[in-house]
């Protein structure tokens, strides 16, 4: 898939959408469970958003800077949902949906109204059930975060171009 604007896939020199290719290096970086872990009321990786962000800004060009940012915000906005929030059969990819969308918001420029609507769009289309982790796990579990934070950065898009979330 081609995006507009392109992304990067890591480790690769191919580029798609921002948010396939936020994506594609989720699972890369997901895939074998060599990440840090935050244990709270909910748990979960916070790291998982790093690629995702990354993603976004890889395709909008910003700096070091700005991507920083951006992290140490989704990190913020997942901790402290973690800490809130019991997980009670949903997998920690609700916390990552929000965690990235807010991160690749800061990347967008988005303001609180843009920023409301990206992350009601992220959290009403696609957050992933704790079955994905129960009993044999299949591969998609190393993918159902990625599916999460793609979903944010997809949202994120929407919401910068006009698109309003339930309320």
């Amino acid at each position: 898939v081609q995006g507009n604007p392109p992304a990067r896939i890591l480790g690769t020199s191919q580029e798609t959408s921002t948010d396939l290719a936020a994506f594609a290096n989720t699972v890369l970086v997901r895939y074998l469970d060599c990440n840090d872990a935050y244990a709270a009321r909910g748990t979960g990786h916070p790291s998982d958003m790093i690629p995702g962000v990354l993603a976004a800004a890889d395709g909008h060009r910003m700096d070091g800077r700005a991507l920083i940012t951006a992290i140490t915000a989704a990190y913020e906005v997942f901790c402290r949902l973690a800490d809130e929030v019991p997980l009670k059969g949903w997998d920690q990819g609700m916390f990552a949906a929000i965690g990235a969308t807010c991160g690749a918001g800061i990347i967008l420029g988005l303001d609180r109204k843009a920023m409301g609507n990206a992350i009601s769009i992220a959290i009403t289309t696609g957050i992933p059930l704790g079955v994905t982790r129960v009993g044999e796990l299949s591969m998609w579990k190393g993918c159902a975060t990625a599916a999460a934070v793609r979903t944010g950065v997809f949202a994120t898009e929407l919401a910068s171009e006009g698109m309003t979330g339930p309320v």
